[in-house]
């Protein structure tokens, strides 16, 4: 410690100083760490910014100029320096007349709209860094079709570089419905943790069941913060993507892309795909390979999300209409579909036809019908509970088991199609149709696909009981 005495004139005095220290000094090899040993100069921070501007993440720019320095200590500041200088970059850029002009649709949207919901964040300088948005028809498409939530930070604007991360789901026709839209500055867990609070909230705290992301470690730490108990996903799209940059050596091998997505997309059982990747990795010689690694979260599936909007609605307007013209057309749909051929010989293709929608239905009577082409024995029964194997010759090298209850309808099936896309499989409806099942169980036939869906019910908390 060090004491000073300032006279009358200015001057100072050192009265008393002690040289010794009541702490521990921080190791060598950890002094970089220390805030007063930390710095980053102007080139640096230029770097950074154009790296960024040009679509590169923060922390892939930091790593080259790591590399380029030989290691921590010799760089000089911390990946968070890093963020937080590119922050203060890009603040000073946006227009606090843009900034204004935006709030104040918001404020006219409210006023305007019922159920309008809006709201923002600001730095310590009163800056703009985040903001949110959603209407009525997103939350009453949320409380209908919310169990699946898709997040996407893949776009971005021109003029500030925000992020655009808006929340997507699927609504009964299999079309894009967007549940909200929100804007933030940079990838950092607290930027997610607010956005997807703010979503949370507008929606009377109601959880998703499953919510589907790109690969983003700063975005899964905020979803287990925020969204505690959902399951998260993994987009397989963003994985096909990701293979381009980092096995893009594997990619060009002949045969490589047959097998890859083999064990991606086609696999239906543990068996089958343990089979294919071990296949895999041994033909390729790609056991070292940390990033195929990943493949093993991968228990569901889902195609890309890509979903737009302003501010307006304008873009959101014409989706909404693509919805409302595909149910009128549901009811052109059965002079073309085989509903007459087969109404004869099984109910059970009659019966969803007037349950579910037409993009629901489609592929319904597709697995129906591709169900007929299977093979299928008995393996055991014990206490009216059969089970079967079901197989396409030639095809399939593992069949797949179905477990059917003959005292109430009640099927599993291990390839696990209807808990991935929520349509019973093609193996089940064999299994249904040998025993003359004429109506599906009301389980298996989710309120998402059929004409007439309801919200989902919640409980005091919000989560789905």
């Amino acid at each position: 410690m060090i004491y000073f005495k300032i006279d009358n004139n200015g001057a100072w005095e050192v009265v008393r100083h002690r040289t010794e220290h009541n702490h521990s000094f921080s190791p060598p090899e950890q002094v970089h760490h220390v805030r007063s040993q930390r710095g980053i100069t102007n080139e640096e921070v230029q770097y950074l910014v154009h790296m960024k501007r040009r679509g590169v993440g923060v922390a892939e720019a930091y790593k080259c100029i790591r590399v380029e320095a030989t290691s921590s200590p010799a760089l000089g500041f911390s990946l968070e320096d890093a963020y937080n200088v590119v922050a203060r970059a890009m603040r000073k850029q946006f227009d606090g007349c843009d900034a204004n002009t935006l709030i104040n649709i918001f404020k006219q949207r409210q006023a305007n709209e019922e159920d309008f919901y809006w709201d923002f964040e600001v730095d310590l300088d009163s800056s703009l860094t985040s903001f949110f948005w959603r209407d009525k028809k997103m939350k009453e498409d949320y409380m209908v079709f919310g169990d699946l939530v898709v997040h996407d930070t893949t776009y971005r604007t021109n003029k500030y570089d925000l992020i655009c991360g808006p929340f997507v789901g699927m609504n009964s026709h299999g079309h894009n419905c967007m549940f909200g839209c929100g804007f933030i500055l940079n990838e950092r867990t607290c930027s997610f943790e607010w956005l997807f609070t703010t979503f949370l909230k507008s929606m009377e705290g109601l959880y998703p069941k499953t919510f589907m992301t790109d690969q983003s470690f700063a975005m899964n730490s905020a979803i287990q913060s925020v969204f505690p108990g959902v399951t998260h996903r993994l987009c397989i799209w963003h994985i096909g993507e990701n293979s381009r940059a980092h096995i893009r050596d594997l990619r060009q091998k002949d045969g490589f892309m047959d097998v890859f997505d083999r064990v991606l997309k086609k696999c239906h059982t543990p068996l089958e795909f343990e089979y294919f990747w071990n296949k895999m990795t041994t033909d390729f010689k790609c056991n070292d390979n940390a990033w195929l690694n990943r493949l093993y979260e991968l228990k569901y599936k889902w195609s890309r999300a890509y979903t737009k909007d302003v501010f307006s609605g304008g873009i959101l307007s014409s989706q909404r209409s693509e919805s409302t013209n595909n149910a009128l057309s549901h009811r052109l749909h059965k002079s073309n579909s085989l509903y007459d051929f087969y109404n004869n010989f099984c109910e059970v293709i009659g019966g969803m036809e007037k349950i579910y929608t037409i993009n629901a239905y489609k592929p319904f009577e597709t697995k129906f019908l591709r169900g007929m082409t299977h093979k299928h024995e008995l393996r055991s029964e014990e206490d009216r509970i059969l089970v079967y194997i079901v197989w396409i010759p030639g095809y399939d090298y593992i069949g797949n088991l179905v477990t059917y209850d003959i005292s109430n309808n009640n099927v599993c099936c291990t390839c696990k199609r209807f808990e991935e896309f929520g349509i019973l499989c093609r193996h089940v409806l064999r299994t249904y149709h040998v025993h003359c099942v004429e109506d599906i169980p009301s389980t298996y036939i989710l309120n998402c696909y059929s004409r007439d869906t309801k919200p989902k019910p919640t409980n005091e908390s919000g989560k789905p009981p």
